[in-house]
């Protein structure tokens, strides 16, 4: 690199390197900075990354974001909310003659009741209530088996 460098006069120099030729970059740097040339590097990360990154500074830091999530603009997240609550109400009366049919069938073929709600955890693992038709029957409490227990299943061992 020293010998191409000083045959030719170069005001600008990008590196590219495979991944298993990275162990060269801190010569190749060192040498270009030893001759004055700009240096920039592209790296090589095509076949590792699936999606197109992008870099940012992170307090002089380089670091490459795999995967760019467009929903942390406010403006973007705004209209997905929009989108996401109009869709829902055009959805649920586009489908509430089918729910009202559903809700009947359930309440008619087994007693409890017709939605069976549960808490999960979304964004920013903050808990929420979610709301289905029920699809099992309800079970009996006394039939009911505590986290504790463990169903056991024997083992022949000879």
């Amino acid at each position: 690199m020293e010998t191409f460098l000083a045959a030719n006069t170069l005001d600008e120099i990008v590196i590219t390197l495979s991944i298993g030729e990275y162990a060269n970059l801190e010569q190749i740097v060192a040498a270009c900075e030893k001759s004055g040339v700009h240096t920039k590097f592209i790296p090589d990360y095509n076949n590792i990354i699936p999606t197109i990154p992008y870099m940012e500074d992170l307090q002089g830091l380089p670091v490459i974001h795999i995967r760019h999530v467009p929903l942390t603009s406010v403006f973007n997240a705004t209209i997905k909310r929009m989108v996401d609550i109009c869709g829902a109400l055009f959805g649920i009366i586009l489908f509430s003659p089918l729910m009202l049919l559903t809700a009947a069938l359930i309440k008619l073929t087994s007693p409890g009741p017709i939605i069976y709600s549960q808490e999960r955890i979304g964004l920013h693992n903050r808990p929420f209530k979610m709301f289905k038709f029920r699809s099992m029957e309800v079970q009996d409490p006394n039939k009911e088996r505590t986290s504790g227990q463990s169903l056991m299943i024997p083992v022949l061992l000879r």
